[in-house]
């Protein structure tokens, strides 16, 4: 055989030898495996983590003026504390460790004045106290760490109601579903500026946009023992 008649055969095997290595690994499904994650881990127990960010209401609240309104919030916490024993790094399928970090929360519902409340009912709460009736809510905590893990699910049973003390809104006895993270009820405590409060409500826009914080501690409290 002449050395080109060689060369040209081992320019057509080369290929062919490779397409069959490839087809080979991408039928036996190990090229996919090695590339796919780990599934979410699904932490128990308790923790408790310092929740802050900002509340929209929907409509702008107004001194004087009853209505329904919608409360969506926003928020982060970068600092978990695990309660009664629970240790916030657990392995997950594969052995390795995951350690949760922090967490982005979002959710939102509806509160409405009652009619036989007063003027106002939402600004006059948020400024000197009150409870108003809480509906629709949805809410996700979507818990980061060094790999996935499973979000919480929360709702709140029909009779909850959004209570509110001068500079704090309380939003108690939440629910998680079997399937989420810290699985058992969920307590939200959220400090807000009363100041900001009556300025924004006597204002021709109204109070619309209202930063909240921790309080300076621990205002999310999610887990079987709450």
């Amino acid at each position: 055989m002449s050395r080109k008649v060689l060369l040209a055969a081992m320019a057509i095997a080369v290929p062919i030898a490779l397409l069959i290595a490839i087809g080979s690994g991408v039928a036996s499904g190990k090229t996919k495996a090695l590339h796919d994650p780990p599934p979410p881990v699904a932490f128990t127990g308790n923790v408790s983590c310092n929740l802050q960010g900002k509340i929209t209401i929907s409509p702008a609240a107004f001194n004087g003026i009853g209505y329904t309104w919608t409360i969506t919030f926003t928020g982060t916490n970068s600092a978990c504390v695990g309660l009664l024993g629970t240790i916030l790094t657990q392995p997950n399928v594969a052995g390795a460790p995951e350690t949760l970090k922090k967490s982005i929360d979002s959710f939102s519902y509806t509160v409405s004045a009652p009619a036989s409340g007063p003027p106002g009912a939402l600004c006059n709460d948020l400024e000197y106290g009150g409870s108003l009736p809480l509906s629709g809510f949805s809410g996700t905590i979507t818990w980061l760490g060094t790999s996935p893990i499973s979000p919480t699910t929360v709702s709140y049973p029909a009779g909850s109601s959004m209570t509110m003390l001068p500079g704090v809104i309380a939003l108690m006895g939440g629910l998680t579903t079997a399937t989420s993270s810290f699985p058992g009820t969920v307590d939200i405590l959220l400090g807000y500026s009363v100041a900001t409060v009556f300025t924004d409500c006597a204002s021709t826009t109204g109070l619309s946009t209202l930063p909240v914080g921790h309080l300076g501690g621990d205002n999310l409290l999610v887990g079987s023992a709450f």
